[in-house]
């Protein structure tokens, strides 16, 4: 018996369903892409804020370790610097010295600006 093959002919229906059919599984896979790594996008718009956050509030830490690097190296080795931190946030004074602590007051009385101008 002799093989036959049947080959099918691209009829008007088959042919018109080509485009719809690439249109929709593209649609479908584009679904797809969008429902898995939707979640995943925002994911990693949050963690790229935090991180921003983060690089700026190291930024702020390092300058701050560096001041205090700074004026520990001060305190240690500048005998003036040393000096006059103790007098002025401690209140220390050298054997002898008195201290005198000066307080400014406001004033609540307004000068009376028509007494200061003559030509009035």
């Amino acid at each position: 018996m002799p093989e036959e093959t049947f080959a099918r002919r691209p009829g008007p229906y088959r042919a018109e369903m080509k485009p719809v059919r690439v249109i929709l599984i593209f649609l479908l896979v584009l679904g797809a892409a969008v429902i898995i790594y939707g979640p995943l996008y925002s994911q990693y718009r949050d963690l790229r804020s935090r991180h921003e956050k983060l690089t700026l509030e190291l930024g702020d830490v390092r300058r701050q370790i560096a001041e205090l690097e700074r004026e520990k190296y001060l305190l240690e080795n500048d005998m003036h610097h040393l000096e006059k931190v103790l007098r002025e946030e401690l209140g220390l004074a050298r054997p002898g010295e008195e201290v005198y602590k000066v307080e400014e007051v406001e004033s609540t009385v307004t000068p009376d600006l028509r007494k200061l101008n003559p030509a009035d």
